[in-house]
């Protein structure tokens, strides 16, 4: 094979992906040297360097390392190896600077009409002693040796194939390699990889678009559930003659989701402070002060009791603030729990004999969720729940707890609450009001609030049922 006729491949690496697909296919019509493919991929899409340089015979690094996009010149190099780098920059950046870099091949300046034709001339100038070299098992080693979970997956006849997985996928799921390579990246036939179950519409059109998309997804693996999020890269288009490619790369960001969650969590705690000392405690002052203006003038004994009512009232809300800023409400790790196992077991816990639990077996579904705090919201929406029966004369001495999920979370009504329509419009209200006094569910909103759900009731002339939405179901791979 002469170095005229094997196809050159090159990595054009931008700042962002509309700079990086401008860039590449200004390269690849430069009629001089080899035909040549180029690939566009934004430095901010896919993860650490180490899992961009694969399988390709140059990398173009088309920011200036003295600005934000350019900052990860030297992780880039690092990451090339053997592969060879050509920095194309501003002028600010110096020629004696860019060869002073370590890892850095080539260097072309940016700006002159005829730039991107010296960029041309420069890549095949720093690849010159592979240009009548054939593809070697160095692409086998370099795949293996990326620091992430990944595969590679062509389109042949009309199907997504995987061609190969890394040594690190293979490690972290758990998976026979020969269950994966060469089956249809759908299961049809062999596993199908973690996280691309019914997602052959999004892998073909990655491919097909030459943009790169990204997911998170939660899976089972050799060490514990993982939250992953998945970068899908193109990596040939179809002018090329060959089959259309692709890289997922599995980047774990379990710890990042766990502290955003966190964050979340302590942010509405603080916005709850806030509504308190607003709405409640500057209210309750106000009355106070007006009072007590008021007994200085009469001294009447009126005076002074609604300013200890209104201190007595101060304090609840002061009680108030002291739990919302507990991190008792704080949610710890998510893992996936079914709400019937949860409620049951929150149920052992409330001592009701003369009631029962009703759990419809065809409404179980799974979900996301702190477990020792779902189990502590249904044990006290069980208590409002009872106690609501109990206030009732009409239905006491055949009190019944039902617990179903809904599409978008779950419900905790009083007897035959089936029949309640959760499709009706809910009112939104930290307080389950049917006895005419209102009963407390303050602490169920705190943990729903935690873990960024809604709750709210419906209501009818018998029943109220406390609806739980926004909540995500749990998928979990194999």
């Amino acid at each position: 094979m002469t170095n005229t006729s094997r196809l050159q491949t090159v990595l054009y690496l931008a700042g962002s992906e509309a700079a990086a697909r401008e860039g590449a296919a200004a390269l690849e019509a430069v009629p001089s040297g080899r035909e040549r493919t180029v690939y566009p991929l934004s430095t901010a899409s896919a993860g650490a360097p180490s899992t961009w340089v694969v399988d390709v015979d140059c990398v173009v690094f088309a920011e200036t390392p003295t600005t934000v996009s350019g900052a990860s010149l030297l992780e880039v190099s690092e990451a090339c190896g053997e592969t060879p780098l050509v920095l194309f920059t501003d002028a600010s950046y110096a020629p004696r600077a860019a060869h002073a870099t370590d890892g850095v091949d080539g260097y072309v300046r940016k700006g002159t009409d005829d730039a991107v034709s010296h960029l041309a001339d420069e890549i095949e100038w720093v690849c010159r002693d592979a240009a009548d070299s054939e593809p070697s098992d160095a692409f086998r080693a370099a795949f293996d040796a990326l620091p992430e979970p990944a595969l590679r997956y062509e389109r042949t006849d009309g199907r997504l194939l995987v061609r190969a997985v890394s040594d690190r996928f293979v490690d972290i799921f758990e998976i026979d390699r020969a269950a994966v390579v060469d089956c249809p990246i759908n299961g049809d036939e062999g596993v199908a990889p973690p996280g691309l179950e019914g997602r052959t519409a999004v892998l073909s059109d990655v491919i097909q678009s030459a943009k790169s998309r990204q997911f998170d997804s939660r899976h089972d693996t050799a060490i514990g559930v993982r939250t992953f999020q998945l970068t899908i890269v193109p990596c040939a288009p179809e002018a090329t003659g060959q089959p259309l490619q692709g890289l997922v790369i599995y980047r774990d960001v379990t710890e990042n989701t766990q502290q955003a969650q966190t964050l979340a969590a302590t942010q509405s705690r603080l916005e709850r402070v806030a509504d308190v000392l607003e709405d409640d405690i500057r209210t309750s002052l106000t009355v106070a002060d007006s009072y007590l203006a008021a007994a200085e003038r009469t001294g009447t004994r009126e005076q002074f009791a609604a300013v200890k009512e209104a201190q007595t009232r101060l304090r609840a809300h002061v009680d108030d603030l002291a739990a919302i800023a507990r991190r008792d409400e704080c949610v710890g790790e998510l893992e996936p729990v079914a709400i019937h196992d949860v409620a049951r077991q929150a149920w052992a816990t409330v001592a009701a004999d003369d009631a029962e639990l009703v759990a419809p077996e065809d409404t179980d579904r799974l979900l996301e969720a702190d477990k020792r705090q779902l189990q502590a919201l249904f044990e006290h929406l069980f208590r409002v729940i009872l106690e609501c029966d109990q206030a009732d004369d009409e239905r006491a001495g055949d009190a019944a707890v039902v617990v179903r999920g809904t599409d978008d979370g779950f419900a905790v009504g009083g007897c035959d609450a089936d029949s309640v329509a959760l499709e009706s419009a809910p009112t939104s209200a930290p307080r389950l009001a049917t006895d005419g006094t209102g009963t407390d569910i303050e602490p169920v909103a705190r943990i729903v609030d935690a873990h960024g759900w809604t709750v709210s009731t419906t209501n009818d002339e018998t029943q109220t049922t406390v609806v739980v939405s926004g909540v995500e179901g749990a998928e979990i791979g194999s």
